[in-house]
């Protein structure tokens, strides 16, 4: 079970660097775009949307990271914990270290296996 809380915290810490990242990038591409804009060039405007999509996209990212964090730890959310580590596994080195460490404890681990087939509460 320390695997599943271990994973668990992976999963908040995650999703606090998703989305810290993310308001990087609103910051670094609002900011100059509306400053732009403000000079009168129109592509200004593009870099304001540019920003807050990639926000959203992050912050999503972030709140499923989040939820399946949770999800896990009851011994739900197997195939949540499985799609997200499969998106990390490109993030070399800290995102593969995860993704292989998620994959191990849903897949591979008896006694975390054991707490999917019969899933409970937050351990």
């Amino acid at each position: 079970m320390e695997h599943l809380r271990a994973l668990r915290w992976l999963n908040f810490a995650i999703a606090a660097y998703t989305v810290l990242i993310g308001g990087i990038f609103l910051v670094g591409y609002v900011l100059p775009g509306l400053l732009a804009f403000r000079e009168g060039v129109l592509w200004g405007l593009v870099f304001v949307l540019v920003g807050v999509l990639v926000f959203l996209l992050l912050a999503g990212l972030g709140v499923l990271h989040l939820l399946t964090g949770f999800w896990v730890s009851a011994g739900r959310g197997r195939i949540a914990q499985t799609s997200l580590a499969i998106l990390q596994l490109a993030s070399f080195p800290v995102g593969t270290a995860y993704a292989l460490y998620a994959l191990w404890v849903v897949w591979v681990n008896d006694a975390s296996a054991k707490k999917f087939e019969r899933p409970g509460y937050v351990v």
